[in-house]
């Protein structure tokens, strides 16, 4: 099922990371669950930049729209 998800190189490191953190916030004997990978996913798929960017980021040269 976490699979199933389309995510870059880069989202899923973040994911991992994050459900990583998750886990050793709870304790130093915890162990990683499903749900830390879940919500971890949750929140790289809900807050990518092409979804909801509200402009441009990068050079942009004056004059240009």
């Amino acid at each position: 099922d976490l699979a199933k998800h389309e995510l870059t190189g880069g989202e899923i490191k973040n994911a991992v990371l994050n459900a990583a953190r998750t886990a050793l916030a709870r304790g130093a004997e915890t162990h990683l669950t499903r749900t830390d990978f879940e919500r971890a996913i949750r929140a790289e798929v809900e807050g990518r930049w092409g979804d909801h960017s509200g402009g441009r980021i990068g050079y942009v040269p004056a004059g240009s729209p």
